[in-house]
């Protein structure tokens, strides 16, 4: 072949090779453009979930109230509580982020599945304002559980402030709603007990009916301290509530509470510890 036309031939290739390359530069072009718009989009769909803990045993979450907001009066819980092998789920409360309690009371396991709805309702009326923690849990058949990621609201009724500390507030086991006042003054948290020990506070209601004192060994499951007589139908300002024969169980670390009932079913709880 003549030299001349062996250099036309080449040209020619390279004009082609040229040309490929200007082909795949534009699809890569094209291809970068359509990531960057995938993944901009990206952050704010995360962050809509970001209240989602998720995992193999479920998934649970709360988005409403958000971190930080003041709440007062019935607060409506919303988000999410699901499971593949789901049992129930439940909404608690902490004043410390330690010791839980559930924001329903005794009606806490909640056996229907929630996705992006309303999870339960929290009556602060019946707690001080202050800062309290919030979490749910989801249970699955087998007892295992994912716990969403806790955090704090301010709940702000008119009643008395929950102080940082005990000694700034030396009524701050004190619990007043216009359905009642209740608390245990003695013992206090934290105290060792022994024998029969007698337990004392308020238990007062303009309406009236009974009060009882309890106790649990889990914060959720709570049993009178005096059995078959727990109701004690007579008020108490700051005065003996209750004994409780801590012989007749193990030693061991348990929680107190107390709870005043008026006349309408309508009840007021302390602050378990």
């Amino acid at each position: 072949m003549p030299r001349s036309a062996l250099r036309l031939q080449m040209l020619d290739m390279i004009k082609e090779v040229n040309m490929v390359r200007k082909k795949i530069l534009v699809v890569s072009l094209v291809c970068l453009l359509l990531i960057t718009g995938v993944f901009a989009a990206l952050p704010a769909a995360a962050q809509e979930a970001d209240w989602l803990v998720s995992s193999e045993r479920g998934t649970v979450g709360i988005s409403s109230p958000k971190a930080g907001d003041k709440v007062s009066g019935s607060v409506e819980i919303a988000g999410t509580a699901i499971s593949p092998n789901f049992s129930y789920y439940k909404v608690e409360f902490s004043i410390d982020s330690e010791r839980w309690s559930p924001v329903d009371g005794d009606a806490y396991k909640h056996e229907t599945q929630v996705n992006e709805g309303a999870l339960a309702t929290w009556d602060t009326t019946l707690y001080p304002d202050g800062t309290y923690w919030l979490r749910a849990v989801v249970v699955d058949n087998t007892g295992n559980y994912v716990v969403s990621v806790p955090f704090e609201v301010t709940v702000a009724n008119a009643g008395a402030v929950i102080e940082a500390e005990e000694e700034e507030a030396a009524l701050s086991w004190l619990v007043s709603s216009e359905r009642g006042t209740v608390g245990i003054s003695s013992p206090k948290a934290g105290d060792k007990v022994s024998g029969s020990v007698e337990i004392a506070g308020t238990a007062i209601s303009p309406n009236f009916s009974y009060y009882k004192v309890e106790f649990s060994i889990d914060s959720e499951r709570w049993s009178p301290v005096d059995g078959d007589a727990y109701k004690h139908e007579t008020q108490v300002n700051e005065g003996a509530l209750a004994t409780w024969d801590t012989t007749l169980y193990p030693d061991g670390t348990y929680w107190l509470r107390a709870v005043v009932v008026d006349n309408t079913g309508n009840y007021v709880v302390s602050v378990p510890f």
